[in-house]
């Protein structure tokens, strides 16, 4: 991925002391007391191991001082397939337990509950590997200082990797030896991360339009035009510079570039990384062609790649990109919906029968299912005889590729239907039911955009359910919780941030002035937990987070989905347009201030932040409907601007009488032309004349982005 990370003097250090390492009684029944109860799956998931496993917190950290221990800290998350088969394997080997037990405090680490240790603990993967991932395996000093980091590890060396046993039995023998140095380069690489974060030098004269260009091209460069996707190995969905990149072809009227992306998303479709008979999409595929994926598959990733696919059906008109969107939507209100309300944070890739088993097919499995005459012509469309293997079952995907995706989608939905049916016999995969406040902030979002741009009233039902929900818990309390079923416990910048966006994506669905007024409290509230000493800074965590000696995260850096700060000023770019900032808390515009920086510093690094300049006031349009809202001329209008890709712009409904304001400068009464439903058209809230033309509307309309936009396949 594009980026601006930076490697000093400490880093080429540090790695060669890396390489240079190459080269007490167990107590079960406390770790289960300790784990078995934990808010977190994947911390109770390992209550009964051999390992003396501690959460994060207090209690660790004293230990591992008061004894002068090393720590040991294993990053990880419940429906992480490595994490998996690291737990049953190496965690397992009694060298192993012997190894953590006797030398080392080892302490377990959720990354979707803790992202604020999972962002730091990432760096330090980045800055000794150039890349980061899960699990991830560190040692920090008994102060918390990171000595080491390395990824998966087997308890005897395989092949490349790195043999658990040995790597850290080098880790005591050299920090016996080297302390000291051990320490000091730890601290640089700690300094380091914790400057490079903050670090917002750039050409702040340079404006918007040339910040986004810079990072158009950074990301084009890496597209890879035969297959889609960004990179020649391992494809990641990349959803936030989806997002980003095909708002900028738009914005930019550049036709080659929109039909680069778009081609992106057939493939992806088309491939194994795509549940074709549920429409869920994996995390990632392992490599170029999308054809064999790890199978997890979180709420966030799917919430932001609906609303890519949202956005590519307003670009191109193509009704795929709608029936895809669908099925992701309808997947995660299917297969992630709690009971209680809101949705789950991600399903397992492995089930009863190993990784991938209950996605993948055999061609008897299918001829069963379907019968014989309907089975030929389905294994001829998704199965291929030698590619796309998992231990001799097959992976579904669209053989004939991108230009096969119409003919796959309109022919088989009955086959594709009644083979769904079939798999529910099967083990399903595990569902970690933690319910994160801001990955169902991000679902609010898409849900609301899909009732919007899809005109299904299911998507807005659910968003609502969830939304208020959340909002009542927020009032009741005056805060909000990061894991809902675990109150009480830290809560991030990116739950105020998201939930936040997310709400103002409900308000232009309903028009229910109460989402803005939340949004707006939120931003509010954000500005005050998480600013950084009136810097417009914005850490990841509040000071509830207890994390030890830790140092505050400031993060601009994306990796598939917004950072919190590019959410909250997203969020705060579009509710200044309904109402000034200048109203608002000092705070606010010192985050902005902020942001512009970042944003010239980071480019590539940080697309969606870059995408939230589009809410700026000298850019944004603000679009005012005064009519009836279930008025047959007022949804002609809405339906008019609903179905553009528009960028930088806010939309409302408001009933003749102007009630519901509420104290928001846009929604204020406006008058009605001839007793229909008028439109407005403003920048800065200045409008251009009111019109109850639909042809009039449409025209206006179409300097900004035209209704639709029609590519060759």
């Amino acid at each position: 991925m594009p980026g601006n990370i930076k490697f000093g003097q400490w880093a080429r250090g540090f790695v060669v002391l890396v390489f240079v390492l190459l080269g007490w009684s167990h107590d079960a029944e406390a770790t289960g007391r300790r784990l078995s109860n934990a808010s977190s799956p994947y911390l109770r998931q390992h209550a009964e191991d051999r390992i003396e496993w501690f959460a994060w917190g207090a209690e660790a950290l004293e230990i591992a001082r008061a004894q002068n221990r090393l720590i040991f800290v294993s990053v990880g998350y419940s429906t992480c397939h490595w994490c998996h088969v690291q737990s049953r394997t190496t965690f397992a080997d009694d060298r192993v337990v012997e190894l953590l037990n006797r030398n080392f405090v080892s302490i377990l680490v959720d990354r979707e509950a803790r992202p604020d240790l999972d962002a730091y603990f990432q760096d330090v993967m980045l800055s000794v590997h150039g890349q980061g991932g899960w699990p991830a395996n560190l040692v920090l000093t008994p102060e918390g200082i990171p000595i080491f980091a390395t990824g998966y590890a087997p308890a005897e060396r395989a092949g490349s990797a790195w043999g658990f046993l040995a790597t850290f039995q080098n880790v005591l023998r050299v920090w016996a030896r080297k302390a000291p140095a051990l320490r000091r380069d730890g601290l640089a690489m700690r300094r380091a991360i914790e400057m490079e974060q903050r670090d917002l030098s750039g050409d702040a004269s340079v404006n918007r339009t040339q910040l986004r260009q810079q990072a158009v091209t950074q990301w084009m460069a890496s597209h890879d035009d035969a297959f889609g996707g960004f990179g020649r190995d391992a494809k990641f969905l990349n959803a936030n510079a989806l997002w980003f990149l095909l708002g900028e072809a738009v914005s930019t009227g550049d036709d080659q570039m929109r039909a680069r992306l778009l081609s992106s998303l057939d493939h992806m479709a088309a491939g194994g990384i795509r549940d074709q008979l549920g429409g869920g999409f994996h995390r990632y595929a392992v490599g170029r062609f999308w054809q064999v994926p790890h199978f997890e598959m979180p709420l966030a990733d799917n919430a932001m790649l609906a609303r890519v696919y949202l956005r590519a059906y307003r670009v191109s008109g193509r009704d795929r990109y709608a029936q895809i969107a669908r099925g992701i939507l309808d997947t995660l209100l299917t297969r992630f919906r709690l009971a209680g309300g809101g949705f789950a944070s991600a399903l397992d890739g492995d089930s009863g029968g190993g990784e991938g088993f209950y996605y993948t097919w055999t061609e008897d499995e299918i001829r069963v299912s379907l019968g014989g005459a309907a089975a030929e012509p389905f294994i001829q469309s998704y199965l291929h005889p030698h590619i796309g293997r998992l231990k001799a079952r097959a992976i579904l995907r669209v053989q004939k590729g991108k230009s096969g995706l119409d003919e796959a989608l309109d022919q088989y939905a009955d086959e594709r239907q009644r083979l769904a049916k079939a798999r529910r016999s099967r083990p399903a995969p595990a569902r970690d039911d933690k319910m994160l406040v801001d990955w169902n902030g991000l679902t609010i979002g898409a849900l609301a955009l899909a009732a919007q741009v899809l005109e299904d009233a299911r998507y807005e039902r659910a968003a609502v359910e969830v939304a208020d929900m959340l909002i009542a818990n927020y009032r009741r309390s005056g805060r909000l919780s990061h894991d809902v079923s675990a109150d009480g416990g830290p809560v991030f910048l990116t739950d105020y941030a998201y939930l936040a966006d997310g709400l103002v994506d409900l308000f232009e669905a309903t028009f229910n002035s109460k989402y803005l007024d939340a949004a707006r409290a939120l931003v509010e509230d954000a500005a005050r937990i998480y600013e950084v000493e009136e810097t417009g800074l914005l850490r990841i965590a509040g000071s509830d987070a207890g994390a030890g000696d830790i140092p505050d995260r400031v993060v601009f850096r994306e990796d598939g989905l917004a950072s919190g700060t590019a959410a909250l000023v997203m969020a705060i770019n579009r509710l200044s347009l309904f109402a000034p900032v200048a109203e608002w808390s000092p705070g606010i515009a010192r985050i902005r201030q902020a942001a512009n920086r970042a944003a010239a510093h980071h480019l590539g690094a940080a697309p969606m932040l870059l995408a939230a300049g589009y809410f700026a006031e000298d850019a944004a349009r603000e679009i005012v409907i005064i009519g009836d809202p279930a008025g047959a001329d007022t949804k002609r209008l809405l339906a008019e601007v609903r179905r553009r890709p528009l960028n930088g712009v806010v939309v409302a409904v408001l009933s003749p009488d102007g009630a519901g304001s509420n104290g928001w400068h846009l929604l204020a009464a406006r008058p009605q032309l001839d007793g229909k439903a008028t439109a407005y058209l403003c920048r800065r809230q200045l409008c251009l004349l009111p019109t109850t033309s639909l042809a009039e509307f449409a025209g206006q309309l179409e300097e900004l982005a035209p209704r639709q936009i029609r590519i060759s396949d």
